[in-house]
């Protein structure tokens, strides 16, 4: 499979595109038995550097979506005053966070 806006090509497993960066460094063997011709050094390294960078995106979000509960730890929707109940408590002084999260 090839991408017409950037002509990389992702090999298929077992009937599964590999839309990855890095995938033909990782499936040589699938380039090499369709006579698929490889691209440069250069692109491949490039490719396997973006690709590295990419994990480390990858594996931030990943860690928050385990840590965080969506339903109960979102905050996006709240408004300023409950934004604030978080950071100084209720009562505005402090002691907004439970004992060992948050801010010291």
């Amino acid at each position: 499979m090839s991408c017409l806006s950037c002509g990389r090509v992702f090999p298929i497993r077992d009937g599964v595109p590999r839309l990855y960066l890095g995938a033909i460094a990782d499936h040589r063997d699938f380039m090499e038995r369709h006579h698929i011709p490889l691209p440069s050094r250069e692109q491949i390294e490039e490719d396997l550097s973006e690709a590295r960078d990419k994990k480390r995106t990858r594996q931030s979000f990943s860690r928050e979506w385990h840590q965080f509960e969506y339903r109960t730890d979102k905050t996006f929707d709240w408004d300023i005053e409950e934004r604030k109940s978080l950071f100084f408590g209720r009562d505005g002084v402090g002691e907004g966070f439970p004992s060992g999260q948050g801010p010291a």
